[in-house]
């Protein structure tokens, strides 16, 4: 059967652009356009497409109020389709926090070939969202109502103190650090993981398949609602206990050494790993070079198999691997990739991988 798609945009040139490349792929078929957000509500409810693409600003709503009332109305795969001014990104970043989207830029104007262009960064991620787990994906919308609606619960104070004190941790200290890589349904699990570690954990560096401009508010939110201090990945910063760092979107995250001896992040604009910026094995593998085996890989949910052969590597140097369980996965391809090539020490869901990366 093939993969029913549903597409939202207000505008004729982009409809026609997306109705002509999805009709170069047989397994793809359109069964419903909306030029307005209630209009695509509606059609995902009573016409039930596997798929939605969705201009991130339609006239009559935010991307951001629309995918929430598609995942209370009929849970279902969500990739977000836009240019990316400021401010959709300032009204609208808070789309990824549902775990459940994916996101491809409209084509920019100096592509000759638009069709071209979207077969091989759209067509790819609908043939993946379409084999996602909508059974996990009910737990992760379900954490995210109340959020949505202004009803996040406050940190107790006892919290707030212990962020405090890890701040003032001796950089020159840290002997070991903890790489986490995760894709499609990765914002969701993070906001799972996160939350669920202690304030005296080693650095932790997050790769997070993000485009850029949305890793902020991402930061903020998981900051706020986590023991450990949670900041977006800047230039020099010095790695802390404590403290988890999100790599920027577009960016590859790696590590230094600097002339005070202490171990920094660098953020470096080379080409794409494994189709993405930033990568997980780029980050790891710099890991590797400065802390050799003493180094903790976490692959989770996504698409792809970025973290793989970095894994491979600090496997032979004595490092750990630890996976994502098929079943607490929106998709299970990153963390596949390394548990069918038999590398990793555990396989976890969300609750039993924070203990076993709090107890290692």
């Amino acid at each position: 059967m093939p993969i029913t798609v549903l597409i939202a945009d207000d505008s004729p040139f982009m409809l026609k652009l997306l109705q002509d490349t999805l009709k170069t792929d047989p397994n793809l078929k359109i069964i419903g356009v909306a030029k307005r957000g209630v209009e695509c509500i509606t059609q995902v409810i009573t016409k039930r497409p596997r798929v939605v693409i969705l201009d991130i600003m339609l006239p009559d709503e935010s991307g951001l109020n629309i995918v929430y009332q598609i995942m209370r109305a009929r849970p279902t795969a969500v990739v977000l389709f836009s240019s990316l001014t400021a401010e959709k990104v300032k009204q609208d970043s808070l789309v990824f926090n549902y775990g459940i989207v994916d996101f491809v830029s409209k084509p920019p104007a100096e592509v000759d070939d638009p069709i071209k262009f979207l077969r091989k960064t759209l067509l790819p991620k609908v043939h993946t969202l379409a084999k996602l787990n909508i059974f996990k994906f009910k737990t992760l919308i379900s954490s995210t109502n109340d959020e949505f609606l202004g009803r996040v619960t406050k940190q107790p104070a006892t919290v707030v103190q212990e962020k405090i004190e890890e701040r003032i941790d001796i950089p020159h200290r840290i002997h070991n650090v903890i790489v986490i890589g995760a894709s499609t349904g990765g914002p969701g699990a993070l906001t799972e993981l996160l939350p669920r570690l202690p304030p005296t954990i080693p650095p932790i560096l997050i790769v997070q398949h993000m485009p850029a401009g949305f890793i902020e508010s991402f930061a903020q939110r998981l900051n706020q609602i986590s023991q450990i201090e949670v900041v977006p990945a800047v230039e020099g910063l010095d790695l802390k206990r404590g403290h988890a760092y999100i790599a920027q979107g577009g960016k590859h995250m790696e590590l230094k050494k600097n002339h005070r001896g202490t171990i920094e992040i660098t953020l470096t604009d080379g080409p794409l790993v494994n189709f993405v910026k930033p990568s997980v094995d780029v980050t790891l593998n710099s890991a590797i070079d400065i802390f050799k085996g003493k180094v903790m890989a976490v692959i989770m949910t996504g698409m792809g198999k970025d973290g793989l052969n970095s894994s491979k590597k600090l496997k032979k140097l004595g490092g750990k691997i630890l996976a994502q369980s098929e079943e607490d996965s929106v998709i299970y391809g990153m963390n596949r990739a390394v548990i069918e090539a038999g590398i990793v020490e555990g396989v976890y869901t969300i609750p039993e991988l924070a203990k076993a990366i709090a107890n290692n």
